[in-house]
């Protein structure tokens, strides 16, 4: 395990596979939360730009969660400050 993460640590980090599968698990809940008010390609794009905050997270245990709250609190803002940036 220590030589995985030695040898290939950039490799899983730069893998996208976690960050789409938290985009399946994540858009549903929030495009039937805002879709009032907001379009499914803004909700993804936000959405989208939040998680890659995390990307080189070293723990990403709790970015699911984290993610969600900062995407709820872009939705709700007038515009969004993640793709602001």
């Amino acid at each position: 395990m220590k030589r995985l993460l030695a040898e290939h640590a950039d490799d899983i980090r730069s893998d996208r596979t976690a960050h789409a599968r938290r985009l399946e698990r994540l858009l549903p809940q929030l495009v039937s939360e805002f879709s009032e008010t907001r379009t499914p390609e803004q909700i993804r794009a936000c959405t989208d730009a939040v998680l890659g905050r995390f990307d080189d997270a070293a723990v990403r245990s709790y970015v699911e969660p984290l993610a969600l709250r900062q995407t709820r609190d872009c939705l709700r803002a007038e515009t969004c400050e993640a793709l602001a940036v």
